[in-house]
């Protein structure tokens, strides 16, 4: 069948574009996501997150191990009328640990450094380590100073994750705020407890 001449510019022009590239009709990229790094740094943040999860896990085992609110020694302690009651320790100290383990998992994906891990870490000593010197070794004075420790960690800690990620940042400022509450809390099971204390 004979191609009209008027069809005959058009057919050469579209081959033109074909050979050379020059198509104007879009491309289609098969098998690939819009952006192209979604999946890629869903891996990436992945074992950021679990690290952190389980640097908090292991830290909140141990200081659970060193909890002893059943003993004779804590029963007797003088405790001011002000102080939660059990559950609701515990369901902050849930909801804390679970906010610190975001903002570690949050701020590493994004590139936190040394500057930020070994705050972190030290932190997470601290905070374990302030039922074994209060419930275990029976030191309510010397366990003010280290939840006093802790919570100009945890400040520290918020203030270098803020330029990291704000949103990790914004995560531990509770976390800060009920620490600084603990040690006046701390500070003043002491104070009434002198006998005991040390």
């Amino acid at each position: 069948m004979a191609i009209p001449r008027s069809s005959v510019p058009a057919l050469r022009a579209d081959g033109l574009s074909k050979r050379f590239g020059t198509d104007d009709r879009p491309a289609v990229h098969v098998g690939r996501r819009r952006d192209g790094t979604d999946e890629e740094q869903a891996m990436q943040r992945t074992p950021a997150y679990l690290t952190a999860a389980a640097a908090v896990g292991a830290t909140t085992l141990v200081g659970s191990a060193g909890t002893d609110v059943t003993s004779a020694w804590y029963r007797r302690l003088d405790k001011p009328p002000w102080q939660p009651p059990g559950p609701v320790f515990g369901a902050v100290w849930t909801t804390l640990y679970a906010l610190l383990a975001f903002a570690g998992g949050r701020a590493w994906s994004r590139g936190a450094s040394g500057r930020f891990s070994w705050p972190f870490t030290l932190n997470l000593v601290l905070n374990a380590a302030w039922s074994w010197v209060f419930f275990r070794a029976h030191r309510p004075t010397l366990a003010v100073a280290e939840s006093a420790a802790l919570a100009v960690s945890t400040v520290d800690l918020a203030r270098r994750t803020w330029p990291v990620d704000r949103v990790a940042g914004a995560a531990l400022l509770p976390y800060a705020t009920w620490v600084t509450g603990a040690t006046v809390l701390s500070a003043d099971i002491a104070r009434r407890n002198r006998a005991v204390s040390g």
